[in-house]
């Protein structure tokens, strides 16, 4: 039976550990998920992707990192860019952390995309990316989903995104999906060629520059350079001051117009592929 999961995290200010063994084979860095729903809206919701309902972005999660003798374990927000793999529920899996404008070579998509080698996305006249393209195209739209506010964050604008964002390294969506997807598409191909920003507004949603270098891809170790389905879904996730991993023991700052962070906790919700079970 697919059951439909989300990522949960729970965020803990400057929280210290002696080191346990949470991340599998001994590995510094990993991430885990459970149930929720999703961040924006504080509903559940999702869109058929590939043949499956996923729930969309953002998802939430945990992070752990082993220094010396010392674990810390925080929360993490997560953005998909991956819909052909899974996140397997209440598991922990290694990851790498790389930076959108850095070094690639351990992302799934780094030198390659399984939307195609060549030619347009489906249903656009923009080509398919691959490496830092991609990427930025990816952190272009979750600047506009995660800026959303008032009317504008509502659940067919964050549809729009999520499929738009699943459709730069997907082949499976409907044509609805890609009608949806279509201008954000065209808007992030254009905004990545201006320095983040590409006009006003799509459909009425007023656009945010993107700061390509707040933005980071957490890969399935075993996943680095594969496009394929090896390992767990790969994430973006956005850090305004260092990556995840070295900002883990400080207070992590978020966009004005996303959402507040408790002194102490927050949980949020989101999304994870189906699973089988």
């Amino acid at each position: 039976m697919k059951i439909k999961f989300a990522l949960t995290l729970a965020f803990a200010v400057s929280m210290s550990l002696q080191a346990t063994t949470v991340c599998p084979g001994g590995g510094m860095v990993c991430i885990s998920v459970s149930s929720g729903q999703n961040a924006l809206t504080g509903t559940t919701f999702s869109i058929a992707a590939n043949g499956e309902n996923q729930d969309i972005s953002p998802y939430s999660g945990s992070l752990s990192t082993t220094v010396g003798s010392v674990t810390t374990t925080t929360a993490i927000t997560l953005y998909c860019d991956d819909v052909n793999n899974n996140a397997p529920v209440n598991t922990w899996w290694n990851v790498n952390i790389s930076q959108v404008t850095g070094n690639l070579g351990e992302t799934r998509y780094g030198s390659s995309n399984p939307a195609g080698s060549s030619g347009d996305l489906p249903g656009t006249s923009i080509p398919i990316p691959t490496g830092s393209t991609l990427y930025e195209e990816e952190a272009w739209l979750y600047t506009q989903m995660m800026d959303l506010t008032g009317s504008q964050k509502s659940s067919t604008n964050v549809t729009a995104l999520q499929e738009a964002a699943w459709e730069l390294t997907s082949n499976g969506e409907s044509s609805a999906e890609e009608t949806n997807a279509s201008p954000w598409l065209t808007a992030a191909y254009n905004a990545v060629a201006n320095n983040g920003r590409n006009g006003a507004s799509v459909n009425g949603v007023t656009l945010q520059t993107a700061t390509y270098s707040d933005w980071f891809v957490l890969t399935d170790t075993a996943a680095a350079g594969n496009s394929g389905s090896v390992g767990n879904q790969e994430l973006l996730a956005y850090y305004s001051s260092g990556s995840p991993q070295t900002t883990q023991n400080s207070p992590v700052p978020e966009p004005p117009t996303c959402w507040l962070l408790a002194a102490g906790s927050i949980l949020m919700f989101a999304r994870a592929k189906p699973i089988r079970r």
